[in-house]
């Protein structure tokens, strides 16, 4: 019994109620080919694109049950298993290139081999239902692509890119394009498929579980591609379609290594699911620095702009485009326009001309944001001109970053490494009790005691009579082992905290019995330092 099959069948079953696939796998890739019928007018890069697939297990998280229903002990690793996909510029010389059937049809071993399977059964039953026939499947999985499976990489380092695709994207690589367009430009390219959060389910929802797991999945991914010679781990971006855009921006909150953050039509500009956003655990304004591509719909109903507006500390850039669907921000324009498929609404011409548009500006930001000198708003300016793309981009708007407050932890960084008096000098406005206070005691975590007192004592004098001021400069006193200056300022409080007017009587109770008790404790420490040594 393999490793997975214990669960192997189940979950056939969950994805592909009709048994196995009546499609074989692809024939082998013709032996060369130059053009790439699925990039329309893309036009490629000075390398050849390599792709390779990293099966992997995160440790860290479990993926199958211990024990099946009956109780009955299931053989084999139960730590979440992570298929990584890899696109990168390749070397010359290399392989046939794959045809699109070699991203459907995976070889794996062990667990990989069955959840390979899985994914393919899945995202077949997907194709027969967009695309007219099963001929124009069978022509799809023939269609050459640009990438040379395990092909020699090219000689250097290059920067690193994340793709998170929507929830529950059933093509297991649904912007191959893009990301072998980036990969011909010189960008190493990452991403996994969607994949549950168990074994037992293998779809994800809109919710807070789901939205983690799509996260980890990829920061675990673009760890493990960070290790491997050609990625440049100091150039860092994520992309992110859909509900994908809304964990790349979550991803970059909580990560500061992350350089750049684009969305493809993410989840949050919709008003039903911006709270996605909003409300989760990691979400911080302040953290979100860098450059964000926003490309999207054109405006609509419902659209919401609010988290555009709200993270006042990213340079942003958005852009609308018209009479386009979701899907379009992803590579099914460019199946639409070589085979016969489902496409309501627009025309496949039109769609493809702006995903091509979209790839071409989402390279000019990437290009621009690695840059040395690079200038964002017009590299994007000449990539989708409104009046170049006349009917395509309705609307472009570029919100210039507002300046970060510092923080009590950044505040106490500066005074760790220029001194108190130099930083205050430069910046004034850190002169702000609460900020100087919460400076304070990360001085003190930092066992930084004189810089953490010098800060205390500062805001004392700044805000004279001020008892909570008081009891902080005690309490760096009391760390410090300075008994005396600390028993005296624990008095202060005392003789303070009665009029005290900032207070009310609560906190002013609690301030009070604080310094009786540590004024206690300081007698009793110094009979402890009096007590002779026993010889």
């Amino acid at each position: 019994m393999s490793r997975f099959a214990a669960v192997a069948a189940f979950l056939l079953l969950l994805v592909s109620p009709g048994g196995t696939s009546a499609l074989a796998a692809p024939d082998a890739p013709a032996t060369s080919s130059s053009a790439i019928p699925l990039w329309g007018t893309l036009e490629p890069g000075p390398h050849a694109v390599g792709f390779q697939v990293i099966e992997t297990f995160d440790d860290s998280r479990s993926w199958r049950p211990e024990r099946a229903p009956d109780g009955r002990v299931i053989p084999g690793p139960s730590a979440r298993p992570v298929r990584i996909s890899v696109w990168y510029p390749a070397g010359a010389a290399g392989p046939a290139p794959m045809r699109y059937g070699d991203y459907v049809h995976i070889a794996g071993s062990g667990v990989f081999g069955e959840l390979n399977a899985v994914l393919a059964q899945r995202e077949l039953n997907l194709l027969r239902r967009i695309m007219r026939g099963r001929s124009a499947v069978a022509h799809l999985m023939r269609s050459p692509s640009a990438a040379l499976r395990d092909a020699p990489p090219a000689t250097g380092r290059f920067p690193l890119i994340g793709y998170t695709p929507g929830l529950n994207a059933y093509l297991q690589h649904g912007n191959f394009v893009l990301c072998e367009y980036l990969a011909s430009h010189g960008y190493v390219v990452v991403t996994v498929p969607q994949l549950g959060t168990t074994s037992m389910r293998l779809e994800f929802g809109i919710d807070p579980v789901s939205l983690e797991t799509q996260m980890r999945d990829t920061e675990f991914a673009l760890a493990a591609v960070r290790r491997l010679p050609f990625a440049d781990q100091d150039k860092v971006a994520l992309i992110g379609h859909s509900m994908g855009g809304v964990s790349s921006v979550i991803s970059a909150m909580r990560d500061s290594r992350v350089d750049a953050v684009v969305g493809l039509d993410a989840s949050n500009g919709a008003r039903q699911l911006a709270p996605t956003l909003t409300g989760s655990a990691f979400y911080t304004v302040r953290n979100l620095r860098v450059p964000w591509l926003d490309l999207r719909r054109a405006a609509n109903d419902e659209l919401d702009s609010s988290s555009l507006s709200a993270l006042e500390h990213a340079d942003r850039y958005q852009l609308l485009f018209s009479g386009v669907a979701h899907s379009d921000f992803t590579s099914f324009p460019m199946i639409a326009m070589n085979f016969p498929t489902d496409i309501a609404g627009r025309t496949p011409a039109h769609a493809s001309r702006v995903y091509e548009l979209v790839a071409r500006t989402l390279l000019a930001f990437l290009d621009a944001t690695f840059a040395t000198h690079g200038d964002i708003d017009q590299a994007l300016r000449a990539a989708a001109a409104p009046e170049t793309h006349a009917g395509l981009v309705e609307q472009f708007v570029h919100l210039p970053p507002r300046p970060v407050p510092l923080s009590g932890e950044e505040l106490a960084f500066l005074i760790a490494r220029d001194g108190l008096a130099a930083t205050l000098a430069a910046r004034p406005h850190a002169a702000d009790k609460a900020l100087l206070n919460a400076a304070g005691y990360r001085l003190l975590e930092w066992q930084r005691m004189d810089r953490a007192i010098e800060t205390f004592r500062r805001n004392v004098r700044l805000h004279p009579g001020d008892s909570n001021l008081l009891d902080s400069l005690a309490e760096g006193y009391l760390s410090a082992g300075r008994l005396r200056e600390a028993a005296a300022a624990y008095r202060d409080v005392l003789q303070a905290s009665p009029g005290d007017r900032s207070l009310d009587e609560s906190s002013r109770e609690a301030l009070r019995s604080n310094a009786q008790a540590k004024l206690s404790l300081i007698a009793e420490m110094r009979s402890w330092n009096a007590t002779p040594a026993p010889r």
